[in-house]
C-alpha cells in the first residue's frame, strides 16, 4: 500500500489503494473456489498445491 502512495500523485491515491485491496480480496475469496474445483477434477491436492506455490511466488515477485 505504501508503493502505491508512493508512485501515485495525491488525487489518484485513494483510487490506488482501492484498486490493490480489491484485488487482494478478490484473489482471497475466489483461490478457494479454484482450489475446490482442482481438487474435485483431479481427485488430489497435489495440483492445487502446486499452482498455489506458483500463485505466491508471482505475488512476491
Amino acid at each position: 500500500m505504501a508503493l502505491a502512495r508512493d508512485v501515485s500523485t495525491t488525487s489518484i491515491e485513494a483510487s490506488a489503494s482501492a484498486i490493490i485491496s480489491f484485488r487482494g480480496y478478490f484473489g482471497g475469496a475466489f483461490t478457494p473456489v479454484v482450489s475446490g474445483m482442482i481438487v474435485d477434477t483431479t481427485g488430489s491436492y497435489t495440483l492445487a498445491f502446486i499452482s498455489g506455490g506458483i500463485i505466491a511466488r508471482c505475488a512476491a515477485l
